[in-house]
């Protein structure tokens, strides 16, 4: 599954919690984290953080969005050096929109490597 497939998953089905889950356990920090535990917020966001420097990239805002009886929460991703928007990233909670951003910011990593 590509990452692109996976930032379009929909965190509500059960069936997709899991491959997203399964995809975040392949990034270094949390590879030693049971897929029965979430990962704490906390330790995405210091992955985040370190990965932001490493790629160049920028999480400009994170905010909801009021849409029908649920929120959506969205990400706006910029390049750093030239304020562009490169990517946006939804979430049905802050959980998933934190591990999306992981996976994102990760896949972008290696890329570079």
């Amino acid at each position: 599954m590509t990452t692109s497939e996976l930032l379009e998953l929909d965190y509500r089905e059960p069936v997709n919690v899991v491959k997203i889950e399964k995809a975040l356990r392949k990034i270094e920090p949390f590879k030693d984290i049971p897929l029965s535990e979430n990962i704490p917020m906390l330790k995405m966001e210091v992955a985040i953080a370190k990965l932001e420097k490493k790629t160049g990239l920028r999480v400009n805002y994170i905010m909801p969005l009021p849409v029908e009886k649920n929120h959506l929460y969205t990400a706006r991703i910029m390049d750093g050096n030239s304020m562009l928007e490169v990517k946006k990233i939804y979430g049905v909670s802050l959980y998933e929109l934190f591990s999306k951003l992981c996976i994102y910011f990760y896949t972008k990593y290696m890329k570079m490597k």
